[in-house]
């Protein structure tokens, strides 16, 4: 059966936005404070490295999106660079991360009902309401799933902007000085635990757009382009948000702790909350409209090569 192939109907927006949704998840809220305890205030560094390194990590992904198309993203690269078993390991693991993203509903409505406490009773249902609406959304393409990520990753990075704005003038002085010893606290041993702790909220900036490179209009060149502003993107947002959450109070009480801490901190009651939505809220959404489509085309690539039933070929 030959995949049935959407129109090319992505652009640099649209590649944009998945990227930077699928990349900013819930894991920078919660891993930021470990990275803290690690290195301290260095921690700004050792996020902006981190994405870096994780865009040399993946170097394969925007190098052969410049020279193929290929519809099944990720996958499709491992098949021509490795042998046939490895391909399938590679197969499976596409199965499984599959799977793993039922759990974005539920990480949506645990910090939902944060919010909305009164609705604490029904938070199973809202998990349930949200893959509802975001499967509908697939169903109606890759096109659909972009626009909405698109949306949320806006909202996203307004979030950002505004713990950004609102806790840049908070931070304490002398936050590059070191005097007290707390930027690289643990030497470099630490500095590189820090950038190992947080390798994984910087990943994921390319695994999406090398997915959806059969639909994006002129791929070759906007599928690398918006890599490298993806990258630059979340590194620069993760440098400044690391500012702020480790220079609005001692790094002894940050270490450790998630966001939502030095949130609380710099935030009235109100943008605290409005906070918790728009970015935790909307960087699980985003992560979760990237995610289901970041594995469209490399699963029926998946199932097309016999690795999985030929019942997952079936989209229209």
């Amino acid at each position: 059966m030959e995949i049935k192939q959407e129109k090319k109907s992505l652009g640099l927006f649209n590649i944009f936005s998945l990227g930077v949704g699928g990349a900013i998840g819930s894991g920078i809220f919660v891993m930021m404070g470990f990275g803290i305890a690690y290195t301290g205030r260095s921690i700004v560094l050792a996020v902006s490295v981190g994405c870096l390194y994780m865009l040399l990590a993946y170097l394969f992904h925007p190098v052969m999106s410049s020279m193929f198309v290929l519809p099944g993203g990720d996958y499709d690269m491992k098949a021509m660079l490795m042998g046939p078993t490895m391909t399938g390991f590679s197969a499976l693991y596409q199965v499984v991360q599959g799977l793993g993203v039922a759990s974005y509903g539920l990480a949506f409505a645990d910090y939902f009902v944060s919010v909305f406490t009164g609705l604490a009773d029904y938070q199973v249902w809202i998990a349930a309401v949200v893959m509802v609406l975001f499967f509908a959304l697939s169903i109606k393409g890759t096109k659909a799933l972009a626009t909405a990520a698109s949306i949320i990753t806006v909202v996203l990075l307004a979030a950002i902007v505004m713990f950004v704005i609102v806790g840049a003038p908070k931070v304490q002085a002398g936050f590059f000085s070191n005097q007290d010893g707390k930027f690289f606290s643990n030497g470099f041993s630490g500095f590189i635990g820090a950038i190992a702790m947080m390798s994984f909220a910087c990943q994921g900036t390319t695994a999406t757009p090398v997915s959806v490179m059969s639909t994006t209009k002129n791929a070759r060149r906007t599928v690398p382009l918006g890599i490298l502003l993806i990258t630059v993107t979340v590194g620069v947002s993760y440098a400044l948000m690391a500012y702020v959450s480790a220079g609005v109070l001692p790094v002894e009480e940050v270490m450790g702790q998630n966001l939502s801490l030095v949130a609380a901190e710099i935030f009235s009651p109100m943008l605290f909350n409005i906070f918790i939505l728009g970015a935790a809220c909307c960087a699980i959404l985003s992560s979760l409209a990237s995610g289901m489509t970041m594995l469209r085309y490399p699963l029926l690539t998946v199932a097309e090569d016999g690795w999985i039933p030929a019942v997952f070929k079936k989209n229209d």
